[in-house]
């Protein structure tokens, strides 16, 4: 299997997190990550830079979409926006990206994906089972990443992330799938 870069997002309310990782079959490699503020454009002028830096070609884009209750008093809008945000880059990255391949996956279904097991746990557990899992399965991992980073390259390397077939969506192919709609 030829490496695959992923673009792993964990949306929040005020704040994105955002990694990039390199995909083959013997693992991942990180390649580089950040933050960046829950507003409409700036996962355009990220992808936009990613292009200019040549990673757009062979990019692959995993959303995390939030999961709740949305009429939860403490967590409810927070949720709502979470939503709203996953929602936005979702679109942008279709926009961007053109033909390449976006799809969304929840928190808990990337965790149980590389291994993290499902439960009731102290607060934090979750986070240093991750920290661990990822520290022994992603190479060139940095020694110190926040938490949002964390969840958003358990997304980029979960084997939930498109691939294959079903994901060749070069301009081609779409323009293809257009007419063929076009014709019925």
């Amino acid at each position: 299997m030829e490496p695959r870069v992923v673009i792993g997002f964990d949306p929040g309310p005020t704040r994105t997190a955002w990694a990039l990782v390199s995909v083959t079959d013997r693992g991942a490699a990180y390649l580089d990550s950040g933050t960046f503020p829950s507003r409409y454009g700036e996962a355009s002028n990220l992808l936009t830079s990613l292009s200019a830096w040549g990673w757009v070609a062979p990019l692959r884009a995993v959303i995390e979409t939030p999961r709740g209750v949305v009429f939860n008093m403490f967590r409810g809008d927070a949720l709502l926006q979470s939503a709203t945000v996953a929602g936005m880059i979702s679109a942008e990255c279709v926009r961007v990206l053109g033909g390449s391949c976006v799809s969304m996956v929840s928190a808990d279904d990337a965790r149980k994906a590389v291994g993290v097991k499902r439960g009731r746990r102290k607060a934090g557990s979750t986070d240093k089972a991750i920290k661990a899992i990822l520290a022994s399965s992603v190479g060139s991992m940095p020694k110190r990443s926040n938490p949002h980073t964390r969840d958003a390259i358990v997304v980029a390397v979960a084997p939930t992330a498109p691939e294959g077939e079903g994901c060749d969506d070069s301009p081609r192919h779409a323009q293809r799938r257009r007419t063929k709609r076009r014709e019925r």
